[in-house]
């Protein structure tokens, strides 16, 4: 079966596809192209929903691909954005700067590990002694 009757709206950023539903599948893969290489998911939704919304943030041209999940054909749907005003970029939170890295490391542990075990020897020999 196939999807019959698609198109959408446009409302600001927010982009409603609908459609009419078909008998043959009850879930629909919504997959929206990146305009670089690939479809990605967006949704999947109720086939009888007969609506999904998404935002965009850029105009343009949108290819949505629908694939239904158990039987029918996949549909593709091309519309074309104007008007969309581009939600800023947002500025990455400032990282703290480290100022002194604390020195450690492997002849740091070798070292306290050696001490440890010396100090323990000197216990044993110690208890070892009294005996």
């Amino acid at each position: 079966m196939n999807l019959a009757n698609v198109s959408h709206t446009i409302n600001g950023n927010t982009v409603t596809l609908t459609w009419i539903n078909v008998d043959g599948s009850d879930k629909v893969d919504i997959l929206l192209w990146d305009n670089v290489s690939t479809f990605n998911k967006l949704a999947t939704v109720s086939m009888s929903a007969e609506k999904y919304s998404f935002t965009i943030n850029r105009n343009g041209e949108f290819i949505v691909n629908f694939m239904p999940n158990n039987g029918g054909k996949e549909k593709r749907y091309t519309f074309t954005v104007t008007g969309v005003t581009p939600s800023p970029t947002p500025t990455p939170a400032s990282k703290p700067v480290i100022t002194k890295v604390p020195h450690v490391g492997p002849v740091e542990n070798v070292a306290v590990a050696l001490f440890v075990a010396f100090i323990l020897y000197l216990l044993y020999r110690n208890k070892a002694l009294r005996k």
